[in-house]
């Protein structure tokens, strides 16, 4: 599976590492599972920098309103923060980051340690 991902509940905090070639099921699969274990509004840092992304702008859009839409009435859902390495991959996840930021933020980075110091900093 070309996503692993850790939980920890103390922290709100979902860490994701995609590898190898990633596509929409391998996204479904992700969010089901993070449903499954009680992760619903953690802060994400998703790290896509080993990933070839095979997504389309249709699909982007999809898991975009899949996003939004499992935040309901919540007042506060974590900040997803994207690390991404080739150009490709920062225009995919710019539109993502764009659709998404309409009711989470969702902001992109170059590296790790900058997106996980920008999830660790307090939102308003």
């Amino acid at each position: 599976m070309p996503l692993t991902w850790t939980m920890n509940h103390d922290r709100k905090l979902i860490i994701v590492t995609a590898t190898g070639s990633l596509a929409k099921p391998d996204l479904a699969s992700y969010m089901a599972g993070v449903m499954r274990e009680g992760g619903k509004g953690y802060r994400v840092l998703f790290d896509l920098t080993a990933a070839q992304v095979e997504l389309s702008a249709n699909d982007l859009k999809g898991i975009s309103q899949e996003v939004q839409s499992r935040r309901g009435a919540a007042a506060s859902y974590g900040a997803i923060a994207l690390v991404v390495k080739s150009e490709a991959e920062r225009e995919m996840a710019g539109f993502f980051a764009k659709r998404t930021n309409r009711s989470r933020l969702c902001k992109l980075f170059d590296t790790l340690e900058k997106a996980s110091a920008w999830l660790e900093q307090p939102k308003e």
